[in-house]
Formats: C-alpha cells, sequence, structure tokens
C-alpha cells in the first residue's frame, strides 16, 4: 500500500474479506471502500476496521517515555485499554 497510495488517497477492495487491506489503510491514513459478499466477513471487516487506531494516536502513544522493564508495546496496550481501544489481531 506505501508504495500505491499516498496519504489521503482512496484505496477499494473489491474483495474485502476480514478487512486487513482496510485496516492497512486506516492505520496509513488512506480512504478506504472494499466490497464482500458473505455477511459474516462483512461484519468481521467492519468491526475490525472501527476498532484500528489512527496512525497520529500511534504515534502519539508511542512519544510517551517507557516504562521500566516493560517497553513500548506495553505502554500502547495500556494506554489504548484506558481509551477503550480493541488491540490489533497482530499485536503480541
Amino acid at each position: 500500500m506505501l508504495a500505491s497510495a499516498a496519504e489521503g488517497d482512496l484505496v477499494f477492495d473489491p474483495f474485502c474479506g476480514s478487512g486487513t487491506t482496510g485496516v492497512a489503510a486506516k492505520e496509513l491514513g488512506r480512504f478506504f471502500a472494499g466490497t464482500e459478499a458473505e455477511r459474516e466477513y462483512a461484519q468481521l471487516a467492519g468491526r475490525r476496521i472501527g476498532a484500528v487506531v489512527r496512525k497520529e494516536e500511534l504515534q502519539e502513544l508511542s512519544s510517551l517515555p517507557p516504562t521500566p522493564n516493560r517497553g513500548w508495546r506495553a505502554r500502547v496496550r495500556r494506554t489504548a485499554a484506558c481509551r477503550g481501544s480493541a488491540r490489533s489481531e497482530t499485536d503480541g
């Protein structure tokens, strides 16, 4: 996506599936439109895309000072949980 769409561009995925392209688009500051024939996948995609934290918020969180013995991932998770945001599947 970084190679083919600039920030603010519209990304279209005609076979959206679980919404991975939409999640990446939102995280990278792109607009997203997608279609999916299967209702269950469309609902899943909507939930996943809706739960994404925008990149500006991630940058803000990553600038916080580190917590002792935990690292930046723990800070992001803890701060996101305080704001009511969902963790991404790729966090580990």
